[in-house]
């Protein structure tokens, strides 16, 4: 679907809302077969209306019909009676506006219409196009390759010094890479570590981003490799978008332990919403909601069921930590505190307070005593 294919729509819905009324309409177009039409009536045993049988007219509007005062009316002329009635429509002249009112309201809506599309089609093209990190070699481990929705995922495989049957994931934000998460595969050294490219990032196959909906088969397609390695106990770590990933996986039953959370938003919308407030566009919260319909329009997709808010409270194995940083740019708000609430599992979290480039680099003391601390307790060590 072109992405202005939504904005004519939209402007033709709101202008039809707002405008011209149909007028001259029979009611005999609309009603229900007559049969059943007239089992409603309550006819006498012949067939006939009664006069004093009657809640459907009143006394003069029933001898107005009944010309020959029988004070019956046959279904013939209770046929003809409703068949030359007029719809009144909407009258132009009763309504409180005037038309030209009325037109520049459609005018309005079409533009305001128009106007969201353009900006949902922006902020979710920087979802779906977030730009690809290129591939880097591997500092160390194993290269190996993940299948997910049959793309080729880039991984890398490291075991740990000693021999352990736990294995952790490593789930990178949105627009990096593998790479990205060198720091925290060091904090985790005791567990197998499974690093690797989500789809459309690095050196993995794929050429659109949604946002962690679709992500998250890449992290179910991740843990059934380190399940296939005899890993018995699997837990993940993602930050940003693949924080949200690793929760939708988690919840679809992907046999995760433990998701430790780091700069989760709690729902695309909010994600996409912070975006149009960085770009100062006006009407923000209609922007974010804009933006995730079209990118579940250009993807195919429902973006809304990855939503990481949901999927916390439909947990039914998995433990949770949940942190970030006190005064994060790209989260509106205290999303740690709300997914953290929503939770009804055990669940924990760490806030790092002020504001860095990452909650790891923050306070990286503090971060690796949670991780390392959250997982002995996900893996019952």
């Amino acid at each position: 679907m072109r992405p202005f294919v939504p904005a004519a729509l939209l402007s033709l819905s709101l202008l039809a809302g707002c405008g011209v009324p149909v007028t001259g309409s029979h009611l005999s177009t609309n009603r229900a077969p007559v049969q059943n039409f007239f089992q409603g009536l309550s006819l006498a045993s012949d067939g006939t209306l009664h006069k004093e049988a009657s809640d459907l007219f009143t006394s003069d509007e029933f001898d107005a019909i009944d010309t020959a005062h029988t004070g019956r009316l046959t279904k013939a002329q209770l046929q003809h009676f409703f068949e030359t009635q007029q719809d009144p429509g909407v009258n132009l002249g009763d309504m409180p506006i005037s038309p030209g009112e009325l037109a520049i309201i459609g005018i309005s809506g079409g533009a305001i219409a128009g106007y969201l599309t353009f900006v949902g089609t922006k902020i979710s093209s920087e979802v779906m196009h977030p730009g690809k990190s290129r591939p880097v070699a591997a500092t160390g481990g194993t290269p190996v390759s993940l299948t997910s929705d049959g793309l080729t995922l880039a991984a890398t495989y490291q075991a740990a010094a000693t021999a352990t049957d736990s294995a952790v994931v490593l789930c990178h934000p949105i627009g990096a890479s593998k790479e990205a998460m060198v720091d925290y595969a060091k904090v985790l050294s005791q567990y197998n570590v499974l690093s690797f490219d989500f789809r459309n990032h690095g050196g993995s196959q794929g050429g659109v981003t949604t946002g962690g909906l679709l992500e998250s088969h890449d992290v179910a397609a991740a843990v059934a490799y380190l399940k296939g390695q005899g890993n018995k106990h699997v837990g993940a770590l993602g930050v940003g978008m693949g924080a949200v990933a690793a929760l939708d996986a988690a919840s679809a039953g992907a046999g995760l332990d433990g998701v430790f959370s780091d700069s989760a938003y709690t729902a695309l919308t909010d994600d996409m919403t912070r975006r149009a407030k960085a770009h100062h566009f006006p009407l923000s919260s209609f922007a974010g909601q804009a933006a995730t319909v079209i990118l579940g329009l250009r993807t195919h997709t429902s973006p809304n069921h990855g939503d990481a808010i949901n999927n916390v409270g439909n947990l039914s194995r998995t433990i949770t930590f949940f942190t970030q940083m006190s005064s994060d740019p790209n989260l509106a708000g205290n999303s740690a505190q709300v997914l953290h609430d929503a939770s009804t599992l055990p669940t924990f979290m760490w806030l790092a307070s002020g504001k860095g480039a990452s909650t790891l680099q923050l306070d990286p003391t503090d971060y690796a005593k949670n991780a390392q601390t959250f997982f002995q307790r996900a893996f019952n060590q």
